[in-house]
């Protein structure tokens, strides 16, 4: 009866696998059937942070299909993400040789809305004027006077808008960015231009708010809401020395809201502050005593801080507050301790934690929730066991590991895999672990330890 189940279940892979290729391989299909099913089967393979394979993909349609832009802006997309800017001007290249102008207009206009929308306006900029020269777009051009916003370059912007056609393509955006233009320099007091400045931060232009400002900057030194959307400003614009400067202002004149501090302690973690940061954000939590939600945030980005500074005492009493609060359940506060008691060297108490959580696990159904602590529970014990760094000890950690799901593509947890097979003596696993963690990452922090695990077998 075991081996005619296990039997049957081969036959259903080994069904599934061949399906699956004789979908995208079936010489009987039409050429839009066979692209659209490896579109699809690209974009579960992007899903699923497989993104190696996701491109290798897109490429097979792109071969299929080969005036098709939207795989070349998917690749393109991929490289951005995984922070291979080189790749870029081969794709642009290779699209050049095969598309029209409009489509490969298209693909620079959302190569530049990648770097607009992270804030790197210079590099949009260039892809905007890019498609604007070769295919005369307006959208292209739309998008250039706004990048000139967001640099602060006011005549320029005007030019853009001021192209024969502009009024009639967008007619609605040439009026509001003209009203912003025009706003810049019609403000008679600090009261209008403070106004003004708030509507211009709303709308996403932190540029126009200081270049509003900036004619009364001797004028609003007392006045804490001008200087607060100036800190707030040059926060966006990553100026965080000057942010601090005028957020220190703003509480100057008597603004103490928790919204003051938490972006003043952010501020300071940015430029490297860490003492003062935390400093700032348990009195951003002093100041919410009302708003349990606001709490829990600031609490969360405390406790982050606290750990990956290392301060785990602080850190557990950070947790103690989020206990008090209520918002979070037993279990999860369970969990937090367990995770900073371990980090911190104090097995002991960790286990005491983890312990307390695994009655919760040993009644808990299968709700999505509880789904989610258990995952949770089992990671949290598999890091107990890898960080005593005992090889005996970390054999039990598989226990747990086995419980966690790789077919989510989750960096940490594949982290935890390269960790287990290095202290059991894996080598050749660990470094395709530590290969993996750094394909699944996309913000670079797992990847950056995974790099150190990495040059540690060298």
């Amino acid at each position: 009866m075991g081996k005619n189940y296990k039997l049957a279940v081969v036959v259903a892979i080994l069904v599934a696998i061949v399906s699956s290729i004789l979908l995208i391989t079936n010489p009987f299909q039409s050429k839009e059937s066979r692209y659209h099913a490896l579109m699809e089967r690209a974009e579960v393979r992007f899903d699923a942070k497989e993104y190696s394979k996701a491109v290798n993909t897109y490429k097979k349609a792109q071969a299929v299909d080969p005036l098709s832009v939207y795989p070349d802006i998917e690749i393109a997309g991929i490289y951005l993400l995984k922070g291979r800017e080189e790749k870029l001007t081969d794709i642009v290249n290779a699209a050049k040789a095969r598309l029209n102008e409009a489509q490969v207009s298209s693909l620079l206009v959302s190569i530049g809305d990648y770097y607009y929308d992270n804030k790197e306006f210079s590099a949009a900029l260039k892809y905007y004027s890019d498609a604007f020269e070769l295919s005369g777009d307006f959208t292209a051009n739309l998008k250039i006077a706004k990048t000139y916003l967001q640099l602060g370059n006011i005549d320029q912007a005007s030019a853009a808008l001021e192209i024969d056609g502009m009024d009639e393509a967008f007619s609605q955006d040439v009026f509001t960015l003209n009203q912003y233009v025009a706003g810049l320099s019609n403000q008679e007091d600090f009261y209008g231009a403070t106004s003004a400045a708030a509507e211009y931060f709303e709308a996403g232009y932190p540029h126009l708010s200081i270049n509003v400002l900036t004619p009364f900057e001797s004028e609003i030194v007392d006045y804490w809401d001008a200087n607060y959307i100036l800190g707030r400003a040059y926060f966006s614009l990553g100026d965080y020395e000057k942010s601090v400067y005028y957020l220190e202002l703003a509480e100057a004149a008597g603004s103490d809201s928790s919204d003051l501090f938490a972006f003043q302690a952010r501020a300071h973690y940015l430029l490297g502050d860490i003492d003062t940061s935390i400093e700032l954000y348990d009195r951003a939590v002093l100041f919410s005593q009302s708003d349990d939600e606001k709490r829990l945030y600031l609490n969360e980005m405390l406790s982050k801080i606290l750990i990956d500074s290392e301060k785990y005492e602080k850190a557990a009493q950070t947790i103690s507050l989020l206990s008090e609060i209520g918002s979070e359940s037993e279990i999860v506060i369970d969990l937090y301790y367990a995770e900073v008691y371990t980090l911190a060297g104090d097995y002991s108490r960790a286990e005491e934690y983890l312990e307390s959580a695994k009655k919760f696990i040993s009644q808990s159904d299968q709700s999505s929730d509880d789904e989610g602590l258990k995952y949770k529970y089992h990671q949290t014990y598999a890091l107990y066991y890898l960080e005593s760094e005992n090889g005996k000890v970390a054999g039990q950690a598989k226990v747990h590991l086995n419980q966690l799901d790789r077919k989510g593509h989750d960096p940490e947890i594949e982290f935890l895999w390269a960790r287990f097979y290095k202290q059991t003596g894996k080598k050749l696993k660990a470094k395709l672990a530590c290969q993996r963690t750094i394909e699944y990452d996309l913000d670079g922090e797992m990847a950056g330890r995974a790099l150190e695990l990495l040059a540690s077998f060298e």
